[in-house]
């Protein structure tokens, strides 16, 4: 059998297995699919800072008292932005344009977390609020496996 001959064959038998075997019944997904499946919500957001704050936080930040919310902040230059309110409450934003995948707002949802956790210590002196504390946070949180398929 020449060549070419095995080459037709070879590939005749892979098309009858897959039949056989119920391949082409597998969904095809593109990667518009995939990207619309793993967009960031404000709901998974803050099932992601429910579980952050238990995990690398041990539950001391005020989650009750902090909304995490989808924004555009490209005007401002800004991926995330932390702000405490005058009542106590706290609002982290995610800039909805450069995440576009969950994982990806995760990672800026923790690093906004860290902004949280070294303000309400007191600890957030530095160069625009990135303090020594806040290193010692984000390497917290990395070492314990935080970011771990983010980065």
């Amino acid at each position: 059998m020449k060549t070419y001959q095995k080459i037709i064959l070879t590939i005749l038998l892979a098309a009858v297995a897959s039949y056989l075997f119920g391949c082409m019944n597998y969904p095809v997904y593109t990667a518009a699919d995939t990207l619309h499946e793993n967009r960031p919500t404000v709901a998974s957001l803050n099932l992601a800072y429910r579980d952050a704050n238990r995990d690398f936080f041990y539950g001391g930040l005020p989650e009750s008292k902090t909304k995490v919310a989808l924004l555009d902040l490209t005007p401002q230059g800004w991926m995330g932005n932390t702000t405490q309110f005058t009542d106590g409450t706290w609002q982290i934003d995610i800039d909805i344009k450069s995440h576009p995948l969950e994982k990806e707002a995760e990672m800026t949802l923790i690093h906004e977390m860290c902004h949280q956790d070294s303000r309400i210590s007191g600890a957030d002196q530095g160069l625009d609020g990135h303090s020594g504390a806040f290193e010692a946070c984000m390497v917290h949180v990395a070492e314990r496996g935080g970011f771990k398929g983010l980065w």
